[in-house]
């Protein structure tokens, strides 16, 4: 927050008053290779192909395009969160994609297509 700049040695009320309209705040994009990380630098990455960190994956019954399945993702780097996203997953692909993504206390990394569906952030694991 500016207001944070407060403590900093040397920045008065004054100096803040003056500086505070020309600052800007912003969320950290977080960590690479996670749902935050797309999200942040969404113009860069929507609609391509990326690598996401997966450290695990639940089934929530949301509503899927045939032939698809959603999982909410929630994606990780090492120990920091990334933040949930939709993960589209071929319903032929579904059970190898379980098996993949099940093991306990480790991300998975693997590539899908960042994807603009319905005007959601998505990630789609692609079909074949």
């Amino acid at each position: 927050q500016v207001s944070d700049l407060e403590i900093v040695r040397g920045i008065s009320g004054e100096t803040m008053d003056i500086i505070s309209p020309s600052l800007k705040v912003s969320q950290s994009s977080g960590p690479a290779e996670t749902a935050n990380f797309y999200r942040h630098n969404r113009d860069q990455y929507i609609n391509r192909k990326v690598f996401v960190s997966i450290a695990a994956i639940e089934e929530k019954g949301w509503p899927a395009p045939d032939g698809f399945v959603v999982l909410a993702a929630r994606t990780a780097s090492g120990t920091e969160a990334g933040g949930t996203i939709p993960l589209f997953i071929p319903e032929d692909r579904l059970e190898r994609v379980k098996t993949f993504f099940s093991k306990e206390d480790k991300i998975a990394r693997t590539s899908a297509v960042f994807y603009d569906f319905q005007g959601k952030d998505v990630l789609v694991i692609p079909r074949g």
